[in-house]
């Protein structure tokens, strides 16, 4: 399988992680660890990593240093620029944004938008 589809699953996986660990939101943390090496994680991070048979070690392929994961801050809340809406008909709209890189529309419209 070529580099770049192994770092996409990975990726996936990562994001996985730590959109479950959002779930557990406390409304007075604006961001939590994304998984990986080098970065410190909390307990219900360990937890989940658990949950699915993962150590922090697996961030880590020696063999394949390009497929190591590094673990960082991610903000919890995404900037949403340059919000528009604007209803096409009954139970319909079409929605308009900007994010900043590494942030996801999906995930943006799956969220209470607030502007």
């Amino acid at each position: 399988m070529p580099k770049q589809i192994l770092t996409l699953y990975l990726h996936a996986a990562q994001s996985k992680l730590w959109n479950e660990r959002v779930q557990t939101l406390n409304p007075d943390v604006t961001s939590y660890p994304l998984p990986g090496y080098g970065e410190p994680l909390d307990d219900e991070m360990l937890r989940l990593l658990e949950k699915h048979a993962l150590t922090e070690d697996c961030f880590v392929n020696r063999s394949m240093h390009e497929l190591s994961l590094e673990g960082a801050p991610r903000a919890v809340y995404q900037d949403v620029r340059n919000f528009s809406a604007s209803a096409v008909r009954e139970g319909e709209m079409i929605i308009q944004f900007s994010l900043p890189p590494s942030q996801y529309a999906t995930e943006t419209i799956k969220q209470k938008i607030i502007v």
